[in-house]
């Protein structure tokens, strides 16, 4: 009867487990694709770019909701199953919570799986891929919305300034004064810009100006004049390759092998491992609290409600307690103890409980 139910249940937890992971992911991408509407609105980023910069953070996302989605579509199961007195037959039929466990353990077993992999290949890739991303929007991309009358420095090389702001990408009156090229920095002015997004990279078609330029190494400087002028904007991406990986884009092999790093960032370094470990095995702790919370006081009808705020709410703690426990280990060390102690203490209460009932 058993290996019947279980099957039974794991489909219900599977098919709520899909629902309620699709709704947390769909609700915090757009949440945090609203941050990315600039690109398009302001500085003219076609749609396939922004679904691609905004596609890396599913992974991220992916990583703090599966135990989420895993956690709350085991009270909505069991919460059917209470409502339709099918966890009364089990229970009456003389099925323990432990083997209620092993029921779901398969669909455990599989959102485990699924979480380590992101957390140990996936996660860092994706956060490389947002970042290199980022970087070279930010490398190559000007925003359009210059304010007028103000020095707007974009980036470390390129100041511009406008006099006057006719629409989003026509401005009179601009100023650039161009350092890319520290042996040769570029003075321009001219009576007209437009802003224009072109396969070279964004850059300005300049009407009516002069363009000065100062030769350091010759100590002289060559003044032209122009009807219509190309300046481009993109930078150069070549250091891309050379920046700094923070925590969330490295390894677990490489988080634990950070010896040419200082004590208190190797100490970071193995805070982020163990969490890339222990929020995966908390899949297997939440869906125990959610066998041990929903099987309990099964006779008392007028409790169902109360039972599930009371599940949700010690799950929330617990995580609660893990998340800060975890920030609070990257600025003092020892408080990774504390952590650990958090976990064994929540498996090996859930596991005992389980076998006396």
């Amino acid at each position: 009867m058993l290996a019947i139910y279980s099957k039974y249940i794991q489909k219900r937890l599977l098919f709520y487990f899909t629902i309620i992971y699709c709704i947390f992911i769909s609700i915090i991408w757009l949440t945090q694709s609203l941050r990315f509407l600039e690109l398009i609105t302001l500085q003219g980023i076609d749609i396939a770019t922004f679904f691609n910069i905004t596609s890396f953070l599913i992974i991220p996302m992916s990583y703090v909701c599966v135990p989420l989605a895993l956690f709350f579509a085991g009270i909505t199961t069991f919460a059917s199953l209470e409502a339709n007195n099918e966890l009364v037959i089990l229970k009456c039929s003389g099925i323990s919570n432990m083997q209620l466990c092993r029921a779901i353990s398969g669909v455990v077993a599989f959102t485990v799986l699924i979480h380590l992999s992101i957390s140990l290949y996936f996660l860092p890739k994706s956060y490389q891929g947002f970042k290199d991303m980022q970087q070279i929007l930010k490398e190559t991309i000007i925003n359009a919305s210059f304010e007028e009358g103000v020095f707007n420095t974009k980036n470390d090389a390129i100041t511009i300034y406008v006099d006057e702001k006719i629409d989003d990408f026509k401005y009179k009156g601009i100023f650039i004064y161009d350092l890319r090229n520290k042996d040769k920095p570029l003075t321009i002015m001219a009576n007209y810009g437009i802003l224009v997004i072109g396969d070279e990279g964004p850059g300005f078609v300049l009407t009516e100006g002069s363009h000065q330029v100062e030769d350091k190494v010759k100590n002289q400087i060559n003044l032209g004049f122009f009807k219509s002028y190309n300046f481009g904007l993109k930078m150069e991406t070549n250091k891309s390759s050379s920046r700094n990986l923070d925590a969330n884009e490295l390894f677990l092999h490489e988080l634990l092998n950070a010896s040419n790093k200082s004590q208190h960032t190797r100490k970071q370094h193995i805070v982020h491992a163990m969490q890339r470990i222990i929020w995966p095995a908390f899949n297997i702790i939440l869906a125990i609290i959610v066998v041990i919370g929903m099987v309990t006081n099964l006779s008392r009808r007028s409790s169902h409600f109360a039972k599930q705020l009371k599940v949700s709410g010690l799950g929330i703690l617990v995580i609660a307690a893990l998340l800060i426990l975890n920030n609070l280990s990257l600025k003092h060390f020892e408080y990774i103890y504390v952590t650990l102690l958090l976990v064994i203490a929540s498996t090996t209460a859930s596991i005992l409980f389980c076998q006396k009932n």
